[in-house]
């Protein structure tokens, strides 16, 4: 239904550093959006957790609560960005409807939600 395809996310080094150079960031509580347009190309994301978000385990889990708000939420954004979702300490412990508000918080700061 809303899978999220490799071709829908940043895989390369190269293009998570393009965006976190040359984007603006967008900080909510939990997590941050780093956001660059990209005229004429789909909107792809990557998703991100540092260790100082916790061990393994968490850090997954964090990065799996990033994905499914977003895989949920995609069919409201607007084409054409490069987006990265970095998960903050704060999201391991997140419940999943405090990590979807922090994310459309973050959407709608950046004026990305089509309505």
């Amino acid at each position: 239904m809303h899978e999220l395809k490799k071709a829908d996310r940043i895989t390369q080094g190269y293009e998570y550093r393009r965006v976190y150079q040359h984007g603006r960031a967008v900080i909510a509580n939990r997590l941050v959006l780093y956001v660059l347009p990209r005229q004429g190309e789909p909107t792809r994301v990557g998703f991100v957790t540092g260790k100082k978000v916790g061990n393994a385990v968490a850090r997954n889990r964090a990065r799996r609560l990033l994905r499914e708000a977003y895989r949920l939420h995609r069919p409201q954004l607007k084409p054409g960005y490069h987006l990265v979702l970095v998960g903050r300490k704060r999201l391991a412990q997140a419940s999943y409807a405090e990590a979807e508000r922090d994310l459309l918080y973050v959407l709608r700061r950046a004026k990305l939600l089509q309505c």
